[in-house]
């Protein structure tokens, strides 16, 4: 397990410590370290859920890569405190629950990576107010429904003229993948570049 003293770190702002084969829970104490913006715990054997403080604390984070775990739970409706993030990846794990429509607060966030969990709901429209994603994957989940157009309209960057300004209109995303493969899709989704299932 990885050990429990990142209290005393005051001025740390990166923990890399992926591809190891750390086990154990989430460390409590690192969601008190205010200035830490990138944590990468990717490719070890992680259990439990993420911790409340780091929801809650953390809201220098910029990029948290949790992937290749076996970590379990939901993810949080205070990831909206999270106003820093550009990048999440906590694909290949076990986490269930919905995606918090408060991910749409995120005004930085470029990259989602969920994929191969067992997430489900809809997927929320406030997604669509990421202009600057540039990559989501949100398959081998058992997400349903119709991907939102304001999901969709983020692929396009046309712009709009209102009151003698231009005004951007869609965003930059450049990747979408979900299970939209076959007849009857479990999301229903028209401007995916990938479907999977």
């Amino acid at each position: 397990p990885l050990p429990d003293f990142f209290s005393s770190l005051l001025s740390l702002n990166k923990i890399d410590v992926s591809r190891n084969i750390l086990s154990g829970t989430l460390p409590q104490s690192i969601g008190t370290l205010e200035n830490l913006s990138i944590i990468h715990m990717d490719n070890n054997q992680f259990v439990g859920s993420i911790p409340d403080s780091w929801w809650e604390g953390l809201s220098a984070f910029e990029e948290i890569y949790l992937y290749k775990n076996e970590l379990s739970g939901s993810l949080s409706s205070n990831i909206g405190n999270m106003l820093n993030l550009v990048d999440i990846r906590v694909s290949r794990n076990r986490f269930d629950g919905t995606i918090p429509s408060e991910i749409g607060t995120l005004s930085r966030l470029r990259y989602i990576f969920i994929e191969d969990n067992k997430m489900t709901g809809a997927i929320p429209s406030e997604i669509g107010n990421l202009i600057d994603l540039e990559e989501m994957r949100l398959y081998g989940n058992e997400f349903i429904g119709i991907m939102p157009d304001s999901v969709c309209n983020l692929k396009s960057s046309a712009t709009a003229k209102t009151a003698g300004s231009t005004v951007a209109m869609g965003g930059h995303l450049q990747f979408l993948a979900s299970d939209c493969r076959g007849d009857t899709p479990e999301v229903q989704c028209n401007c995916c570049d990938n479907c999977r299932r």
